[in-house]
C-alpha cells in the first residue's frame, strides 16, 4: 500500500503539492503483505485514535502460500496518525495500546515460567 498527503474538503481530495511532490511515493510498509487496509469502526466518540487492520497476503501469490493457517489473516490493529519529520510529512504505525493486555509471563511446557525469578511459582 502506498498514500499520499493530500487535503479534503468534504467532497475532493486535491494533493497539496506543496507537501509532498505527486511522484514521491510513500509506502506503508516495505514489504508486500499489509494489503487492502481498512479503518476500525465502533469505537467510542471520545477516542480519537484512526485504526485500522490490513491483510498479511498480496493477490500476486495469495493462493500459493505454503501455510494454510497464516493465509489470509488480518495484521495487528494498528493506530495511525501524521507526523512530521524533518519538515517532511509522514504517516507513522503503531500497534495499539490494547494489545499490551494480552501479554502474560511466558510458560514452558512443563508449566513453569520461562523467567529465572519466577520457575514453578505460578
Amino acid at each position: 500500500m502506498m498514500y499520499f498527503i493530500s487535503n479534503f474538503d468534504g467532497k475532493v481530495f486535491t494533493l497539496d503539492e506543496t507537501l509532498e511532490p505527486f511522484d514521491t511515493i510513500k509506502w506503508i510498509d516495505y514489504e508486500s503483505d499489509f494489503y487492502a487496509a481498512v479503518t476500525w469502526g465502533g469505537i467510542p466518540n471520545e477516542d480519537v485514535r484512526k485504526i485500522w487492520v490490513g491483510w498479511m497476503n498480496n493477490w500476486r501469490y495469495a493462493s500459493t502460500l505454503p501455510s494454510e493457517e497464516w493465509r489470509g489473516h488480518m495484521s495487528i490493529p494498528r493506530e495511525i496518525q501524521l507526523r512530521t519529520y524533518s519538515e517532511e510529512i509522514c504517516l507513522i504505525q503503531t500497534p495499539i495500546s490494547e494489545l499490551s493486555q494480552l501479554r502474560a509471563v511466558p510458560v514452558d511446557s512443563k508449566g513453569c515460567a520461562t523467567e529465572p525469578e519466577r520457575l514453578c511459582q505460578l
